[in-house]
């Protein structure tokens, strides 16, 4: 079965009015979407629509791909009875009524209570999403009752109550659940195929005093339940994967904010799911992977987006989720940052450490403009240093380096007055460390350090002071740069930011593994208590519930774990 959503706008802003959705409910970030038609889009069906390519993706741009294997299937499984047994035990049974040998009867105020799981699990189903059985499912089933004869020759009226209970050894259900992305690649979840085993005994008519009417409303009973049952079972289950967990998917936002200090905080990662392929071994979604800026959503990095890996790394195998990334993010992050502005920088003497080796003057700075040699008193000197270009990273045999052409602008400073001294191009170039720290408690944060700064080989560009001497620019720089402007930068690289963590759900054991790509590996956690309090109004309430229903949780599970 192919699972797919249908085709997004051509438009390159229609990336943008996907994304719009989830900030207009409350993320840092705020803006209109860009076209009439996003809103739209974004407020449109959760449905599936057929007929597209196993291949198909609804973002023009796929920069990131992740695997979500079967270890995280099988913690997702662990995490999962509660929502089971909670949702199964509150079952509501409509009144029911009909016509059957020669008997009208109704059934109402029917209660399916202390019910109880033996086992349960999940698993992938290829071209599907997940196959969930429920094993071992025992309920209490008690209800009143009204019979009349519905012939003439039939004149018997009587009323009671029924008992019945359900057989945990031989009623077990089974359900395909449907993954697939809605228009603005929401993930979705819904309801496939439903099958039920179910085995009602101890079946007990009371309120008539002939024996032989109680075994035939008994007979009556026996057949109406099991259908009745079934449909509410399968109701039931509908609601628990449709209205709970497709609405805490579709509240999840896969906008990542940079860490960045103002004025360059406007920039986030979206991690917007673009296709969805499951497999016996994973789920496999494409991301959006780009990076975008609030303050002006129609910068986009022009280069398209590298090619990436059609299955997990071998060493992800362990793990519940792989994630693989190129250099693209980084780049595309780059670009964006140096539009913004950030690597533009002024440097002056007063900047300098106290130690510094010389002073940003005319006096001091002479072995590079030898007419300066004679000039007193000596005059303020600052250095404009700016990206000739967007900063770009590369990758190759687990190394990452950086280049960064840029342009330097030496200025005299007379008389408030600030005069074009010389010009310089600068091929500033680096080596980059990145991976993960501890960071709170359990928490994890991903940093970076740029090391091994060169500045070689410098080019002059022009001059107001007559000769200089080139060479001497390198040294210049690495004692401006490389004393005041890498450690600014390192400080603010180094210590991080927090690994993305939503409504209780976040990552663990996180390592990054680089070759020509970026391949991090990491487990998922999973805060009960943060999800509940979240989607569904609270544990205490839901405790409340369990509790005054004789809820009793199987497999190791009780509410004290949540």
């Amino acid at each position: 079965a192919t699972c797919a959503a249908p085709a997004a706008p051509a438009d390159d802003a229609s990336g943008l009015l996907q994304l719009g959705a989830a900030p207009r409910g409350g993320s840092r970030h705020e803006w209109a979407d860009p076209i009439p038609e996003a809103a739209a889009a974004a407020d449109a069906p959760r449905t599936m629509q057929t007929g597209q390519p196993s291949n198909y993706t609804i973002c023009d741009r796929v920069g990131a791909k992740a695997w979500l294997t079967e270890q995280f299937v099988s913690y997702l499984e662990s995490r999962f009875g509660i929502f089971i047994e909670s949702s199964m035990n509150s079952l509501e049974v409509p009144e029911i009524s009909g016509v059957k040998m020669g008997f009208g009867y109704s059934l109402n105020d029917i209660k399916i209570e202390n019910v109880t799981v033996q086992n349960y699990s999940l698993s992938l189903m290829p071209g599907v999403g997940l196959k969930m059985k429920i094993v071992g499912v025992g309920a209490n089933i008690s209800g009143d009752y009204r019979v009349k004869g519905e012939a003439w020759w039939n004149p018997l009226q009587t009323s009671g109550s029924v008992t019945a209970s359900l057989v945990p050894s031989e009623t077990s259900l089974e359900a395909h659940l449907e993954a697939f992305l809605d228009p603005v690649g929401a993930p979705v979840i819904k309801v496939k195929d439903f099958f039920a085993d179910i085995e009602v005994s101890d079946l007990k008519v009371r309120g008539s005093i002939l024996s032989a009417v109680i075994e035939l409303l008994a007979s009556i009973f026996n057949g109406i339940l099991h259908p009745v049952l079934q449909n509410v079972l399968e109701s039931k289950l509908h609601e628990m994967i449709e209205q709970k967990i497709d609405k805490a998917l579709a509240g999840f936002e896969f906008l990542m904010p940079l860490p960045l200090p103002a004025p360059y905080d406007s920039l986030f990662i979206s991690f917007q799911p673009c296709s969805l392929e499951t497999t016996a071994e994973y789920f496999a979604i494409g991301l959006r992977g780009e990076v975008f800026n609030a303050k002006n959503a129609s910068y986009r990095y022009p280069a398209d987006p590298l090619p990436l890996p059609e299955k997990p790394p071998p060493h992800a195998g362990g793990t519940m989720l792989a994630l693989a990334m190129t250099k693209w993010i980084v780049n595309s992050a780059l670009w964006e940052l140096e539009k913004d502005g950030m690597f533009k920088q002024t440097i002056t003497s007063e900047m300098l450490p106290p130690n510094a080796l010389f002073k940003l003057d005319t006096w001091s700075m002479s072995s590079l403009v030898p007419s300066w040699a004679f000039k007193f008193p000596p005059s303020p000197v600052t250095l404009e240093v700016e990206a000739d270009g967007a900063p770009k990273v590369d990758l190759a045999n687990g190394d990452i380096s950086l280049a960064a052409p840029s342009r330097v602008t030496m200025n005299t400073v007379e008389h408030n007055t600030t005069k074009m001294a010389a010009k310089f191009e600068v091929p500033l170039s680096g080596d980059v460390r990145f991976g993960f720290a501890p960071y709170a408690a359990d928490q994890q944060k991903a940093w970076m350090n740029i090391e091994h700064i060169g500045f070689t080989p410098v080019k002059e560009v022009a001059s107001n002071v007559g000769w200089l001497t080139v060479s001497a620019m390198a040294t210049v720089m690495q004692a401006t740069l490389g004393t005041m402007v890498l450690p600014w930068i390192n400080a603010r690289l180094n210590a991080g930011f927090p690994l993305p963590e939503a409504h209780g759900i976040g990552l663990a054991n996180t390592t990054v593994r680089i070759t020509d790509i970026f391949t991090v590996s990491s487990d998922v956690t999973w805060n009960l208590t943060e999800t509940i309090n979240h989607f569904f109004g609270g544990a205490a309430g839901m405790l409340k519930a369990m509790k005054g229903s004789g809820l009793q949780v199987g497999q190791g599970l009780s509410p004290a774990n949540i």
